[in-house]
């Protein structure tokens, strides 16, 4: 990504906090509400699988049960293989590309967050 962006141009990306993620261990998340999407209403539905080791390949399936005429459901499952992170390394990897740190909301006690990072001047292109 460093080496799309122009000199001084500016890298947007959002993270979930995997420390907190790793931290709640293996689980079912049914999320609390209804969601709408193209006038269809549904409930979302996330199954982690998180095992001991940072380094071994991680697990989310997400289940997303859709109201269809009446009171039928509709279930689409995808799983997703997953290898989480330290936001700390994410740092790092940003200076090893060439990207100055131009800003980060990273609170350990929140699900998400935004990291911000410049190009410098010198990289090839």
């Amino acid at each position: 990504m460093a080496f799309v962006l122009a000199t001084g141009g500016v890298l947007a990306l959002t993270s979930r906090n995997w420390e907190q993620i790793r931290s709640a261990g293996s689980r079912l998340d049914v999320w609390d509400r209804l969601v709408e999407r193209a006038g269809r209403k549904a409930v979302v539905v996330y199954s982690w699988r998180v095992p001991p080791s940072w380094d071994a390949e991680h697990h989310l399936q997400i289940a997303v049960a859709a109201l269809q005429d009446g009171d039928q459901l509709k279930v689409t499952t995808e799983l997703l293989p997953i290898w989480p992170f330290h936001h700390e390394e994410l740092l790092a990897d940003l200076a090893a590309a060439g990207l100055s740190l131009a800003g980060s909301t990273y609170d350990a006690t929140q699900p998400n967050y935004l990291v911000t990072a410049q190009r410098r001047a010198g990289l090839p292109t």
